[in-house]
């Protein structure tokens, strides 16, 4: 359908190559960047304007770099002369006026936050400050957490610091995957917060919530007795780190698994204070480590809180 695209009438071309430039394959929304771009310089037609302007935000930076290069090579002196009698008969055409100045928006933040450009294909943060190109007037950025609406004028660049975190991103990450049961994706994205919380303390919302996330997850993977632990530790937080709708969860999980297990309760003396430490138990026997080359056996029952204390 694309090698005879040039020949369909401009309508119906829109919409094809409309249909390209969402197309999962790389190779296909390259070859309507370049489609839009000759239909563009053949027609002057506004609608494959918008079409070669959105594909800068694609997710593929082979994609992206040729658009860029494609718009680079319109004369500015070409824009009057372009029209737009496609939009005015096809109510689903962008809606997103266009004018024949851009300006430029500078982008900083963590490293691998993603963001978004007026509900287009998401973009990961790099290290260095990002620069985008973008046509002149209001834009939406949004990312995890927040949104802001800018406008983008010609001359000084734009500058915004996207203020979320990494560690955020991640969390947001491992909650979709595990709605999709994406379970290993899920686990890999919280292990990775885990390693990240070892350098930086991220922010103790965002620790609650993976820990919530991990007992979910655990559940998930019927591992009930981790699952257990990890969420009764998130119900007893202070409320200010706790989501409500993740309380209300956690106490029916729990509640439907505290019968069938074992509870273990262990003291051990820790930088010199004796510390409780509570654990769930699958009904059987089990070895409990008390001290650095020191164990015992226990025996877990459904139901029954077993006690160890070692203090002394």
């Amino acid at each position: 359908m694309l090698d005879t695209v040039a020949e369909l009438p401009l309508p119906l071309a829109q919409q094809v190559l409309l249909a390209a430039s969402h197309d999962p394959v790389s190779v296909i929304r390259r070859r309507a960047v370049d489609l839009s771009s000759q239909l563009f310089n053949r027609t002057k037609e506004l609608a494959f304007l918008r079409l070669l302007r959105s594909e800068i935000h694609d997710k593929d930076l082979a994609v992206r770099n040729r658009a860029r290069e494609l718009l680079s090579t319109i004369p500015s002196a070409s824009m009057p002369e372009a029209v737009d009698t496609i939009s005015k008969d096809n109510k689903s055409s962008d809606p997103t006026p266009i004018s024949g100045e851009q300006g430029q928006l500078l982008l900083s933040g963590e490293e691998g936050v993603r963001i978004q450009i007026d509900k287009g294909p998401s973009q990961m943060l790099p290290s260095k400050t990002l620069s985008i190109p973008l046509t002149v007037g209001k834009h939406l950025v949004e990312y995890v957490g927040g949104k802001q609406e800018l406008a983008i004028a010609v001359g000084s660049p734009t500058k915004l610091k996207i203020p979320a975190s990494l560690a955020e991103q991640l969390v947001h990450d491992a909650k979709d995957a595990l709605k999709s049961r994406d379970l290993v994706r899920a686990q890999g994205h919280l292990d990775r917060l885990k390693r990240i919380a070892n350098r930086v303390r991220p922010k103790a919302i965002v620790l609650s919530d993976a820990l919530y996330l991990q007992g979910k997850l655990f559940e998930a993977k019927n591992q009930p007795a981790p699952a257990l632990g990890d969420l009764a530790t998130y119900l007893k937080l202070p409320s200010v780190q706790q989501r409500s709708e993740y309380v209300a969860d956690a106490k029916t999980i729990t509640s439907r698994w505290k019968p069938l297990l074992g509870r273990l309760q262990l003291y051990t003396l820790k930088d010199g204070v004796c510390q409780l430490e509570e654990r769930y138990l699958q009904p059987g026997e089990h070895e409990i480590s008390l001290t650095p080359g020191q164990t015992k056996k226990v025996s877990a029952f459904a139901g029954v809180t077993v006690t160890i204390r070692s203090c002394n």
